[in-house]
């Protein structure tokens, strides 16, 4: 029978985890200012943030189950920073939404 990891492992391996989620979170941001023309590996990060941005969320929730406060403070923190492109890719939840007025189409179908 396999052994667990220790305890202290784990929780570096979240660690690990979210900071590369972090860097990935950074070079979308970096995306959205620089032209794929000029530069074309941000874009793929841009292309991966739904992925990077999940693993920082559980990697925050993760962390902070774990009472490692500083490294989830820190993640935490960049996830708030990284609202807008959180918004952009997942919508806002219905948070500071427009409301539908009675003539608008029900159903609006965006590629990406």
């Amino acid at each position: 029978m396999a052994q667990r990891p220790p305890h202290r492992r784990r929780g570096r391996l979240w660690i690990f985890l979210g900071l590369l989620a972090g860097v990935g979170v950074l070079w979308a941001h970096l995306a959205v200012r620089l032209s794929p023309v000029q530069w074309a590996l941000p874009a793929l990060a841009g292309l991966g943030f739904p992925v990077f941005g999940g693993v920082l969320v559980l990697s925050v929730a993760v962390l902070l189950r774990r009472r490692r406060w500083a490294w989830a403070l820190g993640m935490a923190f960049l996830v708030w920073a990284s609202m807008g492109l959180f918004r952009s890719v997942w919508g806002g939840f219905g948070i500071g939404m427009p409301v539908v007025k009675e003539d608008a189409p029900a159903l609006t179908l965006m590629g990406w």
